[in-house]
């Protein structure tokens, strides 16, 4: 189900991406790409540090759920595990979105005219760095209203 979920999540920031960088094209403006070459890395540095500060404070609220109800460690288990992928997937999109920054003005991508391409992956990191931090804000509701 998680991948099924992570999948869409994917195809729907993708399809966005996509249809801002065409939007993009049409309108003959680079504001967004521009902005996201410049700002990429501190962004999705940022998002991490913030989801990072927001996980820790939903794992003591869980301690003190697990503490309080003398449950198992076990019982919160699949969120910690969740927790940690969302870790990942940030860092994996910082590590992906280098690369493409390198090669933005490249002249691989300005023969083979591959902007849309970079364009696309920029616009999509970000919107999917945005999927993360909601995911998190609405952990900390979850968390907040848990009835044991």
């Amino acid at each position: 189900m998680k991948s099924d979920r992570w999948l869409l999540q994917f195809l729907v920031t993708v399809v966005v991406g996509y249809l801002t960088a065409k939007l993009e094209l049409f309108f003959g403006t680079i504001n967004l790409s521009g902005f996201l070459i410049n700002n990429l890395i501190t962004i999705l540095v940022a998002l991490l540090a913030i989801n990072s500060a927001t996980l820790s404070i939903v794992l003591t609220k869980i301690r003190e759920i697990i503490d309080k109800n003398n449950m198992s460690n076990d019982a919160f288990a699949k969120s910690k595990s969740e927790m940690m992928f969302s870790l990942k997937e940030q860092v994996a999109l910082i590590i992906f979105s280098i690369p493409l920054i390198v090669l933005y003005k490249s002249k691989f991508i300005v023969l083979f005219n591959l902007s849309i391409v970079l364009n696309t992956c920029l616009i999509s990191i970000f919107i999917f760095s945005i999927f993360i931090l909601y995911d998190t804000a609405k952990s900390v509701f979850v968390v907040l209203e848990f009835k044991a």
